[in-house]
Protein backbone atom coordinates (compact mmCIF):
# COMPACT_ATOMS: atom_id res chain seq x y z
CA UNK A 1 0.00 0.00 0.00
CA UNK A 2 3.01 2.32 0.75
CA UNK A 3 4.68 1.66 -2.13
CA UNK A 4 0.92 2.12 -4.35
CA UNK A 5 1.04 5.81 -2.60
CA UNK A 6 4.75 6.56 -3.62
CA UNK A 7 3.71 5.75 -7.07
CA UNK A 8 0.67 8.33 -7.18
CA UNK A 9 2.90 10.85 -5.24
CA UNK A 10 5.66 10.30 -7.85
CA UNK A 11 3.11 10.08 -11.17
CA UNK A 12 1.42 13.37 -9.43
CA UNK A 13 4.66 15.52 -9.44
CA UNK A 14 5.54 14.29 -13.00
CA UNK A 15 2.58 15.14 -14.36
CA UNK A 16 2.54 18.38 -12.50
CA UNK A 17 6.06 19.16 -13.41
CA UNK A 18 4.79 18.49 -17.13
CA UNK A 19 1.71 20.54 -16.70
CA UNK A 20 3.84 23.53 -15.65
CA UNK A 21 6.17 23.33 -18.59
CA UNK A 22 3.45 23.29 -20.77
CA UNK A 23 2.19 26.19 -19.28
CA UNK A 24 5.25 28.28 -19.50
CA UNK A 25 5.52 27.24 -23.30
CA UNK A 26 2.25 28.55 -24.21
CA UNK A 27 3.10 32.01 -22.14
CA UNK A 28 5.98 32.70 -23.94
CA UNK A 29 4.80 31.67 -27.48
CA UNK A 30 1.80 34.25 -26.49
CA UNK A 31 4.61 36.72 -25.74
CA UNK A 32 5.99 36.46 -29.54
CA UNK A 33 3.11 35.99 -31.54
CA UNK A 34 2.85 38.55 -33.86
CA UNK A 35 -0.74 38.53 -33.86
CA UNK A 36 -1.04 39.48 -30.74
CA UNK A 37 0.62 42.46 -31.39
CA UNK A 38 -1.17 43.38 -34.46
CA UNK A 39 -4.81 43.81 -32.54
CA UNK A 40 -4.84 47.55 -31.22
CA UNK A 41 -5.43 49.19 -29.27
CA UNK A 42 -3.83 47.12 -26.68
CA UNK A 43 -2.12 48.52 -23.37
CA UNK A 44 0.83 46.46 -21.97
CA UNK A 45 2.04 46.80 -18.74
CA UNK A 46 5.85 47.26 -18.84
CA UNK A 47 8.32 46.76 -16.22
CA UNK A 48 10.20 49.58 -14.92
CA UNK A 49 13.47 48.03 -16.00
CA UNK A 50 12.65 47.29 -19.16
CA UNK A 51 12.47 50.73 -19.48
CA UNK A 52 15.13 51.71 -18.08
CA UNK A 53 17.25 49.28 -20.33
CA UNK A 54 15.51 50.89 -23.51
CA UNK A 55 16.57 54.33 -22.10
CA UNK A 56 20.52 52.93 -21.68
CA UNK A 57 19.97 51.37 -25.62
CA UNK A 58 19.80 55.30 -26.61
CA UNK A 59 22.76 56.05 -25.81
CA UNK A 60 24.69 53.72 -27.69
CA UNK A 61 25.97 54.29 -31.08
CA UNK A 62 24.68 52.10 -34.03
CA UNK A 63 23.45 53.00 -37.86
CA UNK A 64 20.59 55.70 -38.19
CA UNK A 65 17.27 53.66 -38.97
CA UNK A 66 16.40 54.58 -42.47
CA UNK A 67 12.46 53.81 -41.51
CA UNK A 68 12.86 57.24 -39.16
CA UNK A 69 14.31 59.43 -41.17
CA UNK A 70 11.74 58.97 -43.67
CA UNK A 71 9.04 59.37 -41.45
CA UNK A 72 10.97 62.64 -40.54
CA UNK A 73 10.62 64.02 -44.22
CA UNK A 74 6.96 62.79 -44.88
CA UNK A 75 5.49 62.40 -41.86
CA UNK A 76 4.89 65.82 -40.84
CA UNK A 77 2.97 66.51 -44.04
CA UNK A 78 0.34 63.27 -43.51
CA UNK A 79 -3.25 64.41 -42.13
CA UNK A 80 -5.61 62.22 -41.00
CA UNK A 81 -9.40 63.06 -42.64
CA UNK A 82 -12.84 62.65 -40.88
CA UNK A 83 -15.60 62.75 -42.70
CA UNK A 84 -19.43 63.15 -41.76
CA UNK A 85 -21.73 61.29 -44.46
CA UNK A 86 -25.49 60.72 -44.10
CA UNK A 87 -27.55 57.51 -43.96
CA UNK A 88 -31.13 56.57 -43.28
CA UNK A 89 -32.19 54.01 -40.45
CA UNK A 90 -35.10 51.76 -41.19
CA UNK A 91 -37.61 54.24 -40.90
CA UNK A 92 -35.69 56.57 -43.25
CA UNK A 93 -34.61 59.09 -40.83
CA UNK A 94 -31.27 60.54 -41.57
CA UNK A 95 -28.11 59.56 -39.05
CA UNK A 96 -25.14 60.78 -39.31
CA UNK A 97 -22.17 58.62 -40.18
CA UNK A 98 -18.27 58.93 -39.46
CA UNK A 99 -15.35 57.77 -41.92
CA UNK A 100 -12.07 57.99 -41.02
CA UNK A 101 -8.64 58.03 -43.89
CA UNK A 102 -5.91 59.38 -44.60
CA UNK A 103 -3.87 62.15 -46.91
CA UNK A 104 -1.09 63.97 -47.74
CA UNK A 105 -0.40 67.36 -48.41
CA UNK A 106 1.35 68.03 -51.89
CA UNK A 107 1.72 72.15 -51.64
CA UNK A 108 1.67 74.92 -49.44
CA UNK A 109 -1.86 76.07 -51.34
CA UNK A 110 -3.57 73.34 -48.84
CA UNK A 111 -4.19 70.93 -51.78
CA UNK A 112 -4.60 67.39 -50.30
CA UNK A 113 -4.33 63.83 -51.98
CA UNK A 114 -6.60 61.29 -50.95
CA UNK A 115 -8.76 58.44 -52.20
CA UNK A 116 -11.90 59.28 -54.05
CA UNK A 117 -13.76 56.59 -51.49
CA UNK A 118 -12.78 58.51 -48.57
CA UNK A 119 -14.21 61.60 -49.00
CA UNK A 120 -17.23 60.80 -51.84
CA UNK A 121 -20.34 61.54 -50.75
CA UNK A 122 -19.23 63.69 -47.83
CA UNK A 123 -20.93 66.46 -46.12
CA UNK A 124 -18.88 67.45 -44.24
CA UNK A 125 -14.78 66.80 -43.84
CA UNK A 126 -11.97 67.66 -40.98
CA UNK A 127 -8.57 67.62 -41.64
CA UNK A 128 -6.27 67.29 -38.79
CA UNK A 129 -2.62 68.02 -39.57
CA UNK A 130 0.31 66.37 -38.21
CA UNK A 131 0.56 69.24 -35.21
CA UNK A 132 -3.13 68.88 -34.02
CA UNK A 133 -4.47 71.62 -35.79
CA UNK A 134 -7.66 70.76 -37.14
CA UNK A 135 -9.19 72.84 -40.32
CA UNK A 136 -12.53 72.28 -42.37
CA UNK A 137 -11.89 70.88 -46.23
CA UNK A 138 -13.95 70.64 -49.31
CA UNK A 139 -13.38 68.38 -52.60
CA UNK A 140 -12.30 70.13 -55.41
CA UNK A 141 -11.90 67.66 -57.83
CA UNK A 142 -12.34 63.59 -57.73
CA UNK A 143 -12.08 60.78 -60.10
CA UNK A 144 -13.51 57.68 -59.51
CA UNK A 145 -11.05 55.83 -62.56
CA UNK A 146 -8.56 56.06 -60.50
CA UNK A 147 -10.06 56.09 -56.87
CA UNK A 148 -8.11 59.78 -56.42
CA UNK A 149 -9.72 63.11 -55.13
CA UNK A 150 -8.32 66.69 -54.26
CA UNK A 151 -9.33 67.70 -50.55
CA UNK A 152 -8.34 71.56 -50.29
CA UNK A 153 -7.73 73.34 -47.00
CA UNK A 154 -7.48 76.84 -46.24
CA UNK A 155 -3.89 76.90 -44.35
CA UNK A 156 -3.93 77.86 -40.25
CA UNK A 157 -2.87 81.37 -40.13
CA UNK A 158 1.02 81.70 -39.85
CA UNK A 159 1.39 77.90 -40.24
CA UNK A 160 3.71 76.80 -43.06
CA UNK A 161 2.23 73.72 -44.25
CA UNK A 162 4.79 70.95 -44.47
CA UNK A 163 4.62 69.59 -48.35
CA UNK A 164 5.71 65.69 -49.00
CA UNK A 165 7.91 65.19 -51.81
CA UNK A 166 6.69 62.92 -55.39
CA UNK A 167 9.01 60.84 -56.53
CA UNK A 168 8.81 58.52 -59.54
CA UNK A 169 6.88 55.52 -59.45
CA UNK A 170 8.18 53.92 -62.67
CA UNK A 171 11.46 53.54 -61.07
CA UNK A 172 10.45 50.83 -58.18
CA UNK A 173 11.82 47.68 -58.22
CA UNK A 174 10.46 44.23 -56.46
CA UNK A 175 11.68 43.40 -53.17
CA UNK A 176 12.55 47.48 -52.73
CA UNK A 177 12.22 49.11 -48.79
CA UNK A 178 8.79 51.45 -48.51
CA UNK A 179 7.15 52.91 -45.36
CA UNK A 180 3.28 53.57 -45.06
CA UNK A 181 1.68 56.37 -42.91
CA UNK A 182 -1.66 56.88 -42.05
CA UNK A 183 -4.40 56.52 -39.27
CA UNK A 184 -5.15 52.87 -39.47
CA UNK A 185 -8.34 52.32 -37.56
CA UNK A 186 -8.06 55.82 -36.04
CA UNK A 187 -4.57 55.49 -34.47
CA UNK A 188 -3.29 58.65 -36.38
CA UNK A 189 0.57 59.40 -37.32
CA UNK A 190 1.23 55.38 -37.67
CA UNK A 191 4.04 54.03 -39.23
CA UNK A 192 4.52 50.51 -40.90
CA UNK A 193 7.26 49.15 -43.52
CA UNK A 194 7.47 46.30 -45.49
CA UNK A 195 8.79 45.91 -49.63
CA UNK A 196 7.36 46.29 -53.18
CA UNK A 197 6.20 42.91 -53.06
CA UNK A 198 4.51 42.90 -56.74
CA UNK A 199 3.75 45.47 -59.39
CA UNK A 200 0.95 45.74 -61.84
CA UNK A 201 -1.68 44.80 -59.93
CA UNK A 202 -5.32 45.29 -60.72
CA UNK A 203 -7.95 45.66 -58.37
CA UNK A 204 -11.72 46.73 -58.92
CA UNK A 205 -12.71 49.86 -57.77
CA UNK A 206 -16.01 50.23 -54.94
CA UNK A 207 -17.51 52.36 -58.10
CA UNK A 208 -16.93 49.45 -59.99
CA UNK A 209 -14.33 50.44 -61.91
CA UNK A 210 -10.83 48.77 -62.96
CA UNK A 211 -7.39 50.49 -61.59
CA UNK A 212 -4.64 48.80 -62.97
CA UNK A 213 -0.88 49.29 -62.38
CA UNK A 214 -1.30 48.94 -58.92
CA UNK A 215 1.78 48.69 -56.47
CA UNK A 216 1.13 45.66 -54.01
CA UNK A 217 3.08 45.79 -50.58
CA UNK A 218 3.60 43.52 -47.87
CA UNK A 219 4.02 47.28 -45.48
CA UNK A 220 0.59 46.79 -43.30
CA UNK A 221 -2.01 48.37 -44.66
CA UNK A 222 -5.35 48.88 -42.38
CA UNK A 223 -8.57 50.27 -42.91
CA UNK A 224 -7.96 53.61 -42.36
CA UNK A 225 -4.95 54.13 -44.20
CA UNK A 226 -6.46 54.97 -47.34
CA UNK A 227 -5.37 58.29 -48.93
CA UNK A 228 -2.29 57.88 -47.23
CA UNK A 229 1.08 57.63 -48.50
CA UNK A 230 3.77 55.08 -49.76
CA UNK A 231 7.42 55.95 -49.49
CA UNK A 232 10.28 55.03 -50.29
CA UNK A 233 14.09 54.96 -48.28
CA UNK A 234 14.64 58.51 -49.99
CA UNK A 235 11.62 60.24 -47.82
CA UNK A 236 9.76 60.64 -51.60
CA UNK A 237 6.09 58.93 -51.85
CA UNK A 238 5.83 56.53 -54.61
CA UNK A 239 2.24 55.60 -54.28
CA UNK A 240 -1.45 55.96 -52.32
CA UNK A 241 -2.54 53.09 -49.88
CA UNK A 242 -5.92 52.38 -51.30
CA UNK A 243 -6.83 48.57 -50.51
CA UNK A 244 -6.10 45.90 -48.83
CA UNK A 245 -6.45 41.82 -50.13
CA UNK A 246 -7.73 40.38 -47.09
CA UNK A 247 -10.38 37.39 -45.71
CA UNK A 248 -10.34 39.07 -42.03
CA UNK A 249 -10.65 43.03 -42.91
CA UNK A 250 -7.27 43.76 -41.44
CA UNK A 251 -3.97 43.81 -42.82
CA UNK A 252 -2.92 40.48 -44.11
CA UNK A 253 -0.08 41.25 -45.81
CA UNK A 254 -1.24 42.29 -49.04
CA UNK A 255 -1.59 46.02 -49.60
CA UNK A 256 -2.49 48.42 -52.43
CA UNK A 257 -1.47 51.40 -53.23
CA UNK A 258 -1.96 54.08 -56.80
CA UNK A 259 1.25 54.70 -58.65
CA UNK A 260 2.25 58.52 -57.94
CA UNK A 261 3.08 58.91 -61.70
CA UNK A 262 -0.90 57.74 -62.08
CA UNK A 263 -2.01 60.75 -59.52
CA UNK A 264 0.73 63.26 -61.35
CA UNK A 265 -0.89 62.66 -64.80
CA UNK A 266 -4.36 64.21 -63.64
CA UNK A 267 -3.80 66.74 -60.58
CA UNK A 268 -3.61 69.26 -63.03
CA UNK A 269 -7.42 68.44 -64.57
CA UNK A 270 -8.46 67.90 -60.81
CA UNK A 271 -7.27 71.25 -60.14
CA UNK A 272 -8.57 73.20 -63.30
CA UNK A 273 -11.64 71.05 -64.02
CA UNK A 274 -12.29 69.35 -60.73
CA UNK A 275 -12.67 65.98 -63.12
CA UNK A 276 -10.77 63.94 -65.61
CA UNK A 277 -11.18 64.32 -69.08
CA UNK A 278 -10.46 60.91 -70.50
CA UNK A 279 -10.49 59.62 -74.32
CA UNK A 280 -12.69 56.93 -75.30
CA UNK A 281 -12.81 54.19 -77.86
CA UNK A 282 -16.52 53.69 -77.20
CA UNK A 283 -16.86 49.89 -77.25
CA UNK A 284 -17.37 47.23 -74.83
CA UNK A 285 -15.58 43.57 -75.10
CA UNK A 286 -15.14 39.93 -74.18
CA UNK A 287 -11.93 38.14 -73.89
CA UNK A 288 -11.48 35.57 -76.36
CA UNK A 289 -9.85 31.86 -75.10
CA UNK A 290 -8.95 28.91 -76.95
CA UNK A 291 -12.29 26.84 -76.41
CA UNK A 292 -14.35 29.38 -77.65
CA UNK A 293 -12.58 30.02 -80.82
CA UNK A 294 -12.47 26.61 -81.29
CA UNK A 295 -15.91 26.42 -80.62
CA UNK A 296 -17.39 29.34 -83.29
CA UNK A 297 -14.16 28.46 -86.19
CA UNK A 298 -12.80 32.32 -84.96
CA UNK A 299 -9.59 33.46 -86.57
CA UNK A 300 -7.71 33.69 -83.45
CA UNK A 301 -7.71 32.05 -80.13
CA UNK A 302 -6.75 35.26 -78.59
CA UNK A 303 -7.69 38.76 -78.89
CA UNK A 304 -11.37 41.16 -77.80
CA UNK A 305 -14.18 40.43 -79.35
CA UNK A 306 -16.56 43.66 -79.76
CA UNK A 307 -19.97 42.56 -78.03
CA UNK A 308 -20.87 46.50 -78.06
CA UNK A 309 -20.30 49.71 -79.64
CA UNK A 310 -21.63 52.90 -78.61
CA UNK A 311 -23.38 55.31 -81.17
CA UNK A 312 -20.85 57.82 -82.57
CA UNK A 313 -18.24 56.89 -80.66
CA UNK A 314 -14.55 57.05 -82.48
CA UNK A 315 -14.88 53.53 -82.52
CA UNK A 316 -18.63 53.23 -84.43
CA UNK A 317 -17.07 56.37 -86.47
CA UNK A 318 -14.37 53.84 -87.96
CA UNK A 319 -16.94 51.18 -89.15
CA UNK A 320 -16.93 48.74 -85.86
CA UNK A 321 -20.24 47.74 -85.00
CA UNK A 322 -21.47 44.35 -82.61
CA UNK A 323 -21.71 41.28 -84.17
CA UNK A 324 -24.47 41.37 -86.84
CA UNK A 325 -26.10 39.11 -88.88
CA UNK A 326 -25.40 39.80 -92.76
CA UNK A 327 -27.33 39.47 -95.74
CA UNK A 328 -25.78 35.89 -96.54
CA UNK A 329 -27.05 35.13 -92.89
CA UNK A 330 -23.59 35.02 -91.36
CA UNK A 331 -22.42 36.71 -88.73
CA UNK A 332 -20.30 39.77 -88.82
CA UNK A 333 -17.76 40.42 -86.23
CA UNK A 334 -14.31 42.66 -84.94
CA UNK A 335 -12.06 40.86 -82.47
CA UNK A 336 -8.70 43.38 -81.80
CA UNK A 337 -5.58 41.59 -81.08
CA UNK A 338 -2.97 44.46 -81.05
CA UNK A 339 -3.32 48.35 -79.93
CA UNK A 340 -0.06 50.49 -80.42
CA UNK A 341 1.94 48.04 -81.15
CA UNK A 342 1.01 46.17 -77.91
CA UNK A 343 -0.64 41.79 -78.11
CA UNK A 344 -3.88 42.36 -76.90
CA UNK A 345 -5.52 39.38 -74.72
CA UNK A 346 -6.83 40.77 -71.60
CA UNK A 347 -9.65 44.11 -71.36
CA UNK A 348 -7.18 45.92 -68.86
CA UNK A 349 -4.75 45.79 -71.29
CA UNK A 350 -6.84 47.64 -73.78
CA UNK A 351 -8.27 50.02 -71.26
CA UNK A 352 -4.54 50.92 -69.37
CA UNK A 353 -3.70 52.43 -72.68
CA UNK A 354 -6.28 53.99 -74.11
CA UNK A 355 -6.32 55.64 -70.88
CA UNK A 356 -2.53 56.50 -70.71
CA UNK A 357 -3.56 58.52 -74.27
CA UNK A 358 -4.51 61.98 -74.97
CA UNK A 359 -8.07 63.58 -75.81
CA UNK A 360 -7.56 64.29 -79.55
CA UNK A 361 -4.54 61.30 -80.16
CA UNK A 362 -4.89 58.24 -82.26
CA UNK A 363 -5.07 54.55 -81.36
CA UNK A 364 -3.79 52.04 -84.11
CA UNK A 365 -5.28 48.83 -84.25
CA UNK A 366 -5.13 45.79 -85.41
CA UNK A 367 -7.99 43.62 -85.39
CA UNK A 368 -10.23 41.39 -87.04
CA UNK A 369 -12.96 41.89 -89.56
CA UNK A 370 -14.36 38.21 -89.33
CA UNK A 371 -11.33 36.31 -91.04
CA UNK A 372 -9.73 39.87 -92.31
CA UNK A 373 -6.88 41.21 -91.07
CA UNK A 374 -7.29 44.84 -90.96
CA UNK A 375 -5.17 47.98 -89.53
CA UNK A 376 -6.23 51.71 -88.47
CA UNK A 377 -5.33 55.01 -87.15
CA UNK A 378 -8.95 55.75 -84.80
CA UNK A 379 -8.57 59.20 -83.14
CA UNK A 380 -10.06 59.48 -79.60
CA UNK A 381 -12.90 61.75 -78.53
CA UNK A 382 -13.40 62.90 -74.83
CA UNK A 383 -15.50 59.94 -72.66
CA UNK A 384 -18.84 61.65 -72.76
CA UNK A 385 -19.49 63.69 -69.33
CA UNK A 386 -22.32 61.53 -67.24
CA UNK A 387 -21.81 58.19 -69.49
CA UNK A 388 -20.56 55.16 -66.91
CA UNK A 389 -17.41 54.76 -66.43
CA UNK A 390 -17.58 50.40 -65.91
CA UNK A 391 -17.13 48.17 -68.90
CA UNK A 392 -16.43 51.16 -71.34
CA UNK A 393 -12.82 51.03 -73.23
Amino acid sequence: MRAGRVFFVALFMFLAGGLAGLSTYHMAADAINPRAIHQPPVSFAVPMSLGAAGAQAQDAPGPVNFVTEVYKKVGPSVVNITTVQIGYDFFLRPIPQEGVGSGVILNSDGYIITNNHVVKSASEIRVILANGTEVGGKVVGADPGTDLALVKITPPEGYKLPVALLGNSENLEVGEWVVAVGNPLGLDQTVTVGVVSALGRSVMSEAGIPIEGLIQTDAAINPGNSGGPLINVKGEVVGINTAIVSRSGGSEGIGLAIPINTAKSILDQLIAKGRVERPWLGVEVQEIYPRLATRYGLPTTKGLLVKAVYKDSPAHKAGMHKPVTSDDGGIVYFIIIEANGVTITKAGQLLQIVRELKVGSTINLRYYKNSQLLEKEIPLAPLPEGAPLTAII
